[in-house]
């Protein structure tokens, strides 16, 4: 069994760092006796695998929501921590039940800050010991287990972006526990290190700003640290899956482009995990809507786009993604637009080999909003088969992985564009149901690829009449409208592609008052005179080495060539490479032509960051995991816990003054052939 020392030094984390003290000794001055996990939980141990192994094996999964992530309740009553959103204690008709129904992963959510102890962060032993014991429960059952930090009233603050060095701390701190009170449990427990980190509070709340991103990143780095720092007296902790989120765990593409990959050891970090939550469409699964259509892709898109930006950021470079919190609102019993949802969703899963985790709150209701319950909490039975059913069902009905590669990547659009760089690519056919008033598809990066002499081609099947169209906008004179007709149309084997050049845009953006391309905000391709299937755009020819590139997500600049070196305030610029994973072997030479796309490695400089601005507070949309049993219990808070202001974060040992964080910089290059 576990033990833990009774009593912990409160300074002992900043000796760790500030004394220069090996973890191994430092570690055993804090905690003693760690044993083996009890033998009847740990049939099959699970050791040497990667995180994208690990990830293809966990399937469909199910949380263990508004339990221990409860706000409410107090160590002096134990049992209130686990209960006092109104579900009953974790028993052992649940757990198996969870396996029983299908599913092979549980996340369990888990706010630490309520068995905090004293002014250091100090987790008191019995709360550890109670949230052991469910976990090992799950080992019993042959499950896959999340564990995570949840709702932590001293991270999801306004004054993320501007305290997140102070934040870093006490995260730290409260991992420094975590992984070493868990370091010896195998593969089959994953480590979560933020949920839906964000501004709370604030205007900008859920859709983020660039402070905010950075500061997320930080905080992502800082987790890792911790845990890999305690792999020399818990070897698992070497190899353990650590997920990390964008802002807010948030399915944007945007937010998801800006999400930087922790590095450890001067490398990417290995068995990384990239954690998002898709709740789309917004009205049918956290509101008051009832209808899902699987056929129409105003309310298919926004998954579509989150698996997709998915694949093209993180699986094509090696790098897997959970979604670990997804769901549909049961809405006056809407039981057949929810499994059309779930089985949808479910495909997706399975064709992407990125599992999905149903979010449950145990709120049995039929009013929208928070109403999200598959298992009863006491039996452990379904509360709706079918919905069950056609969870589980929709992700066998597909081979896993067989979405990953659209039509390019498997050779059948090769040739069809020669000589161009591909700036959007919808893997799975994404269609336009609507005309072209009415519907549209929006591409994740905005027009400044544009060169004198060059075109934008669209590859596309045309649905009776319909053919493509291109619409800009600009906030520059409000033309939020500028339509572009093609020029000319060709025909290869199945496929259409509409040719719309440079100097038709340049003229219909000047008809517009529009007199400088900068100044276009978005792009659009809608369809015009029917329906389309929009496969790829591409962009040939233009100016040499014409480039535009983000940071974060943020536009840096647009110019004429590539930047030797780029600037971004707090980061210290490492090298451009020609992958995100930032293989030896894949560094970029300016000029070379070798790449398209470049990524930029950066890590944090040696001294503190400045701090950021952050918005002002105003009301904002709830969050999707505060609902009780009965979807009407309000959670409480308690005071944020005091800690140390010193701005420091764990660092191996023997590691340089810079810590690597993995930082993006897209480069996409539209070069005259």
């Amino acid at each position: 069994m576990h033990h833990i020392l009774k009593k912990r030094p409160v300074t002992t984390g900043r000796r760790i760092i500030k004394g220069g003290l090996g973890l191994l000794t430092a570690l055993a001055m804090v905690f003693s006796g760690l044993s083996a996990a009890p033998a009847e939980v740990r049939a099959a141990e699970l050791t040497g695998k990667t995180s994208m192994e690990i990830t293809a094996d966990m399937g469909l999964g199910w949380n263990l929501g508004n339990t221990f992530d409860s706000t409410g309740g107090n160590l002096t009553n134990l049992s209130s921590l686990e209960t006092s959103w109104g579900n009953p204690k974790v028993n052992e008709a649940l757990i198996s039940g969870i396996a029983d129904a299908g599913f092979k992963t549980i996340r369990i959510p888990v706010t630490w800050y309520r068995a905090f102890t004293d002014k250091n962060h100090t987790i008191s032993e019995k709360y550890l010991e109670r949230v052991r014991e469910v976990v090992d429960l799950c080992y019993k059952y042959d499950l896959y287990i999340i564990l995570n930090i949840h709702h932590e009233n001293w991270l999801n603050v306004a004054t993320l972006s501007a305290n997140y060095l102070k934040i870093g701390e006490e995260l730290a701190d409260v991992w420094s526990q975590i992984a070493v009170y868990f370091g010896d449990y195998d593969q089959h427990l994953i480590f979560e290190g933020m949920n839906e980190p964000r501004l709370a509070g604030t205007t900008q709340e859920w859709t983020g700003n660039d402070a905010g991103y950075k500061a997320v990143n930080y905080l992502s780095q800082v987790f890792v640290n911790t845990v890999r720092s305690t792999a020399g007296s818990f070897p698992n902790n070497a190899e353990r899956c650590l997920a990390i989120p964008g802002y807010a765990a948030s399915s944007s593409a945007a937010i998801l482009g800006a999400i930087s990959l922790p590095t450890w050891d001067g490398e990417l970090c290995k068995n990384l995990i990239v954690e998002v939550h898709c709740y789309s469409p917004y009205e049918f699964c956290l509101s008051n809507r009832n209808t899902f259509d699987p056929d129409d892709s105003s309310d298919t898109g926004g998954i579509d786009s989150a698996f997709k930006a998915i694949d093209e950021l993180f699986l094509s470079n090696g790098v897997p993604a959970i979604i670990d919190e997804a769901s549909a609102t049961n809405n006056g019993d809407n039981t057949e637009a929810r499994c059309k949802w779930l089985e949808y969703i479910a495909k997706r899963s399975s064709g992407y080999s990125v599992p999905v985790v149903l979010w449950d709150n145990g709120s049995n209701g039929k009013s929208g909003g928070e109403c999200h319950s598959y298992l009863d909490r006491r039996t452990g039975k379904p509360t709706e088969q079918k919905l069950i059913d056609a969870f589980i069902g929709g992700a066998a009905s597909v081979t896993a992985g067989s979405m990953r590669k659209g039509p390019s990547s498997e050779g059948e659009l090769k040739g069809l564009v020669i000589d161009g760089t591909v700036i959007w690519q919808n893997r799975s056919g994404l269609k336009n149901t609507q005309q072209w008033e009415y519907n549209y598809i929006k591409t994740p990066s905005k027009p400044s690829f544009y060169g004198e002499g060059g075109e934008i081609g669209i590859v596309y099947k045309p649905e009776g009449s319909g053919e493509p169209k291109i619409i800009l906008d600009s906030s520059a004179n409000s033309a939020w409208w500028i339509p572009i007709d093609m020029a000319r149309k060709e025909t290869k084997d199945v496929y259409t592609i509409a040719w719309f050049t440079y100097a038709d845009i340049v003229k219909a953006c000047k008809a517009n008052k529009v007199n400088d391309l900068k100044q276009l905000s978005d792009f659009s391709v809608v369809a015009a005179n029917g329906d389309i299937t929009t496969y790829e755009i591409v962009a040939v020819g233009g100016s040499s080495d014409s480039v535009s590139f983000y940071a974060n997500g943020v536009l840096i600049s647009s110019g004429n060539k590539l930047p030797a070196d780029p600037v971004f305030k707090g980061l210290k610029f490492l090298g451009w490479y020609t992958t995100r994973t930032y293989a030896p072997g894949t560094e970029y030479v300016p000029g070379s032509g070798n790449a398209d796309t470049i990524f930029a490695k950066f890590g944090l400089e040696e001294k503190e960051p400045a701090e950021v601005p952050t918005a002002a507070a105003t009301t904002s949309a709830p969050s999707p995991t505060q609902a009780g049993n009965t979807g009407g219990v309000t959670p409480t808070t308690t005071p944020t816990p005091s800690g140390s202001s010193v701005p420091v974060i764990p660092i191996a040992a023997g590691a340089v003054l810079v810590v690597a964080v993995a930082a993006f910089i897209v480069i996409r290059a539209t070069r005259k052939k």
